[in-house]
């Protein structure tokens, strides 16, 4: 029964953080499509900033430098705007494509936004302050199923599920560039991490076939041995047939002192035979 009530228990609490993150997800849509959404152009503005707290959650939290750690040759930074982030719906993955594509395309004259660094290597994605004291994001790369680019518009953009989230809650988080050199710069950054990730895997990982292969010699190992074992076995039961036994040396002695009464009953017999002549 206290299982039972246990289990009830985590059961709404997942729940109730679930729909917590749908309703937060909502309110950051209206916040960045309804009230923000504006032409640039038309107002002839630049885009405002966006806070902290319009920022998705995954909490805003301050190393003494984000990235001292992220300083190698499998690491770029790269500065960028973020835009906002929306939940992905979809049945499959051809209508989670074209919701994306149009909230995307929704999202090209928002009026708001945050000069941030994107900050991508082997691990993952992070996205930090402009002045790399904070990070507002963190995706480990396992987490990220898609990242895209729109040269045209500047706009960069990728896929991630939310850490400890729902596997099927997805999140869209969208950023601009100073260019589109940029925005493609920026997708195959994250296209080349995807693949030297992959490589690294397979790299510790063997394949099918090495595996096949491995099986193989293990197997052509345990034969051999077994036959050495036979071999061995044979070559010492005939060791054991060549050398004489205690009970082979008993015998040898009981037939020998047959023979030898055999003997005395024979020369007994030739005497009492010529005694009889006489």
């Amino acid at each position: 029964m206290y299982l039972i009530k246990t289990k009830k228990h985590f059961e709404d609490q997942e729940t109730k953080e679930l729909q917590y993150k749908r309703a937060k997800c909502a309110e950051r849509q209206t916040i960045n499509f309804d009230l923000g959404r504006s032409s640039a152009a038309e107002s002839g503005k630049h885009p405002s900033h966006l806070g902290v707290e319009e920022l998705p959650d995954g909490v805003c939290f301050r190393p003494k430098n984000v990235l001292s750690t992220d300083k190698s040759s499998e690491t770029a930074v790269k500065s960028a705007e973020y835009i906002g982030s929306f939940s992905v719906s979809g049945t499959d993955q051809n209508n989670k494509a074209e919701f994306v594509q149009k909230q995307l395309e929704g999202m090209r004259d928002v009026s708001k936004s945050k000069n941030v660094l994107l900050v991508i290597s082997l691990s993952g994605i992070k996205v930090c302050s402009s002045d790399g004291e904070s990070v507002y994001m963190a995706h480990a790369l396992r987490r990220i199923s898609f990242a895209t680019c729109d040269p045209e518009f500047s706009q960069f953009s990728f896929i991630a599920r939310e850490p400890k989230g729902n596997v099927n809650l997805l999140f869209c988080h969208a950023f601009i560039t100073k260019s589109p050199e940029e925005a493609e710069e920026i997708n195959a950054i994250v296209g080349n991490a995807f693949k030297m990730a992959y490589a690294q895997e397979k790299g510790k990982q063997p394949t099918f076939n090495e595996l096949i292969e491995q099986q193989l010699k293990e197997q052509k190992v345990k034969f051999q041995q077994y036959q050495e074992e036979v071999q061995r076995a044979f070559q010492q039961k005939l060791k054991d047939i060549a050398t004489p036994t205690p009970f082979s040396e008993k015998a040898q002695e009981h037939l020998e002192m047959r023979r030898q009464s055999s003997s005395d009953d024979s020369t007994i017999s030739d005497k009492g035979r010529a005694a009889w002549q006489k």
